[in-house]
């Protein structure tokens, strides 16, 4: 999977480890894929209120597979835990909401090649 440098990332530390989500069109397939979900356009007030830890996970993969194209949806299940999941969901919310801003709407777009 190419990187689309268009989407912005949003920083997440796990464990003392730094990563990056980045929902890129491929990687929210993916997670739709995985979630049997409309990711898109049917995430419920309910989903985002009180997700199911098996969407956290889906949703983590995905924006961490965009840099980390070998990463496997059971590697980024281990990531999640009882004492995280609601730290990591808020970072997940928050590269969701960037992700679907209009490339004018991004803070500091990618400047164009020349």
């Amino acid at each position: 999977m190419s990187i689309n440098t268009i989407q912005p990332k949003t920083p997440l530390v796990i464990a003392g480890k730094e990563y990056s989500l980045v929902y890129e069109f491929e990687a929210i397939a993916e997670a739709e894929e995985i979630t049997g979900m409309a990711l898109i356009s049917g995430l419920t007030q309910k989903d985002v209120r009180t997700p199911k830890i098996s969407l956290v996970r889906a949703m983590l993969f995905a924006g961490l597979h965009g840099r980390i194209p070998k990463i496997t949806l059971a590697e980024a299940s281990k990531l999640v835990n009882q004492h995280n999941w609601a730290q990591i969901w808020e970072k997940i919310l928050e590269a969701w909401v960037e992700c679907m801003k209009a490339p004018d709407e991004v803070e500091d777009p990618p400047q164009a090649l020349s």
